[in-house]
């Protein structure tokens, strides 16, 4: 065993409170470095043979005060992305708690300060915890395949009522969204007005990840950009394992599942994991034209209806920024820094 390196183990605490656009999050002001001064959750280093949760509590407790059954933890994906804590190799276990109501808190231990802060007014976090916020938020969608149970009629910050049934038929808007530009808006927009939309801000498999940012910073641009009347799902952003859409689509609620693609995508579909499994699941495919593209929709069109008999294909209007790329915005900015 001793040849083998070995991580630091850490764990986080996510407590939210309150429901809906009310809801507050259980944050300390770091007094040490690494990212002193910044706003983080309770959490730390988990002792020689403690049990991790045990880790999480204890943490909480010693940083805020705050004492919580261990019942009301709901596990979140383990983080341990190389470079996620400057100080070196950790691997963390975060937890998700929601209370009723805040009870009092102080900063203590390595806490500078501790206090309930509404999710509005939370703009950045220190190390990857805007990637942990945005995955416990996705605990709240009780349509989506990330829903708890133990939050089962608990409204979440910009979610969807969880007391209304997932009728009828849901379209989704998938992508890295990095940057979000005016042809994403042209997609929203070209789409029929009868339909419900999602978008799902996710890294694309097929591209390498954005270096080490915030994505909660991220998710809420884009819920910016997206506009009221689109939900903006933030479940899936910043998650370190491959996150296919064929591996969660079949697990959403609603009857009917389409899918909202560029031509980019559209042409490249049959290159994404388990792609017959994925067309096979969805109703109808809504394809949005980028310039030079329109010669690949009729062979591309014919290639998945080998695969999938019954899926319908539907190109929608063109659009002035057909030529704008994310992947082209990104590589100029890159230039002029």
């Amino acid at each position: 065993m001793a040849d083998y390196p070995k991580p630091s183990l850490t764990s986080d605490a996510v407590v939210l409170t309150g429901t809906g656009h009310q809801m507050s999050v259980l944050l300390i002001e770091r007094g040490n470095q690494p990212c002193v001064n910044q706003l983080a959750f309770p959490g730390g280093f988990a002792n020689q043979g403690e049990p991790i949760l045990i880790t999480c509590l204890r943490e909480l407790e010693e940083e805020t005060g705050l004492k919580i059954h261990p019942h009301h933890a709901i596990p979140l994906s383990l983080r341990c992305k190389p470079g996620r804590d400057p100080r070196g190799w950790t691997v963390s276990q975060p937890f998700l708690f929601w209370l009723e109501e805040a009870k009092p808190v102080q900063g203590l231990d390595d806490a500078r300060s501790a206090e309930w802060v509404p999710l509005s007014a939370v703009k950045t976090l220190a190390f990857d915890h805007g990637a942990i916020l945005c995955e416990a938020l996705g605990k709240f969608w009780h349509c989506m395949p990330t829903r708890s149970r133990k939050l089962a009629g608990i409204r979440g910050y910009l979610a969807p009522d969880p007391n209304k049934p997932c009728a009828g038929e849901i379209t989704f808007f998938g992508g890295s969204f990095n940057p979000w530009h005016a042809g994403h808006q042209a997609c929203l927009e070209a789409l029929p007005a009868d339909q419900q939309l999602i978008v799902v801000p996710d890294q694309n498999p097929l591209k390498a990840g954005p270096a080490n940012w915030c994505y909660w910073r991220h998710y809420l641009h884009i819920c910016k950009q997206a506009g009221e009347e689109h939900r903006v799902f933030p479940g899936f952003c910043g998650m370190e394992h491959p996150n296919p859409t064929a591996g969660w689509i079949d697990d959403t609620s609603w009857p009917k599942v389409n899918l909202l693609l560029g031509s980019d995508s559209f042409k490249n579909i049959h290159r994404w994991i388990d792609h017959e499994k994925l067309l096979n699941s969805i109703h109808t495919l809504f394809v949005v034209p980028r310039k030079g593209a329109d010669r690949f929709f009729q062979q591309t069109s014919k290639r998945i209806q080998m695969d999938a008999k019954t899926i319908t294909i539907k190109k929608l209007a063109d659009h002035p920024h057909r030529e704008l790329s994310s992947t082209a915005l990104r590589k100029s900015t890159q230039k002029r820094a």
